[in-house]
């Protein structure tokens, strides 16, 4: 029987988010339908039939072959709907709306750097302001305890049942993704807009949490996949609890795959652009005075890296992620619908803990100062 609590962390009329806190333990097809239900009975989601037969079918079957864990949970979810997932008249692997467009900075801090001896990631995620647009305004920290595969914290928005935006595993095993601007505006990028055969942009980040305790197992999985994108290119930083890191990219036409380590003693730094093209941060391009440039960012976090000269500790990853927080104050001409930092979190691999900071809103001056942010939340995942 599903053991199930849940929990409002954030609920404000004059805020921005309202974020719940879910708490699974069970089988993964209780674990779907659990999620179907509240898909269903919160979000108001409906699963409409099929228009491609022949895709859902193939998808199932890809699923079942690839990813056996998360078939057993839209078997739950399908339940949830009354629906019998063999018959594949309904597709029930996607629960939700893809809708991408985050900004975001992260950088993974290894063990030998840190006061503490931990690996540390800092990461915003950058995205419209949910007063603006709906698309992040009810976020979950989803805490699962499957009976296969590895206990996992992930964040989820847009998507309740496996298109996480990031997280990490029991086994330290930590997957972030970020956009890949650099794909989206400069090349033409050919996304889905729908579900099709393979893993999307973001159920990558929840198969190497369930699948995966190392880097190198994570390779392996990524690189023996097929991958496509429903709305947005993106890549992702990757790391485990033994000092390891690597980002894995796409080419611009997404049909090469690259696999970039983190050089050895150093942070690795990510934004919105793609690192395997630029060798050192010299030959990055200078394309804009905004602050909010992913360009921009990268050489903030970088110099300010450099510059300290002793052990890193989470009151720097602090400070140094803050210097890159979306604000009014980050564009010389501001777009129509703002861009915020709605999250800043701190994952520490070796305590599988995470510290989550959500913005509120802005401040009466804002145009002179910074946002209203929470106080750091905190959690973790339990030992089984």
């Amino acid at each position: 029987m599903l053991d199930f609590h849940e929990r409002v962390i954030l609920s404000s009329p004059e805020d921005s988010l309202e974020v719940r806190h879910l708490v699974l333990k069970g089988s993964n097809y209780e674990i779907g339908k659990k999620l179907g239900e509240i898909a269903k009975e919160v979000h108001g989601i409906e699963k409409k039939p099929s228009e491609d037969l022949l895709q859902t079918r193939c998808q199932r079957i890809y699923l079942e072959k690839n990813y056996p864990i998360y078939l057993e949970r839209m078997k739950g979810t399908a339940a949830t709907y009354n629906k019998d997932l063999s018959k594949d008249a309904v597709d029930f692997s996607l629960l939700g709306e893809l809708a991408l467009d985050t900004g975001c900075s992260a950088v993974y801090y290894p063990p030998n750097s840190t006061a503490s001896g931990h690996g540390i990631i800092s990461r915003n995620l950058d995205f419209y302001m949910p007063s603006k647009t709906p698309a992040f305004s009810k976020p979950y920290i989803v805490e699962m305890y499957p009976d296969e595969g590895y206990p996992s914290i992930t964040i989820l928005s847009f998507q309740l049942l496996g298109e996480a935006l990031e997280g990490i595993n029991s086994e330290g095993l930590t997957v972030i993704h970020l956009a890949d601007d650099e794909s989206a505006v400069n090349h033409s990028i050919e996304p889905t807009f729908s579900n099709a055969v393979g893993i999307n942009e973001l159920k990558s980040v929840q198969l190497l949490l369930d699948t995966c305790a190392t880097v190198e197992e994570a390779k392996e999985v990524l690189l023996t996949n097929k991958h496509f994108y429903i709305f947005q290119p993106i890549h992702l930083l990757i790391a485990d609890r033994f000092g390891n890191s690597f980002v894995w990219e796409y080419s611009h036409a997404h049909n090469k795959e690259y696999i970039v380590d983190r050089k050895e003693d150093t942070p690795q730094i990510v934004t919105n652009f793609l690192l395997h093209r630029y060798e050192a941060i010299e030959v990055i391009p200078k394309t804009s005075e905004d602050k909010i440039c992913p360009y921009n960012r990268y050489r903030v976090l970088h110099d300010a890296i450099e510059d300290c000269t002793e052990k890193f500790t989470i009151d720097f990853t602090k400070k140094t992620n803050a210097l890159v927080f979306v604000e009014e104050t980050s564009y010389m001409h501001p777009p129509e619908i703002p861009v915020r930092t709605l999250l800043h979190n701190i994952y520490d691999i070796d305590d599988r803990s995470i510290e989550i900071s959500f913005y509120l809103r802005d401040g009466a001056n804002h145009r002179y100062g910074t946002s209203i942010r929470t106080p750091y939340y905190e959690f973790s995942i339990k030992n089984q």
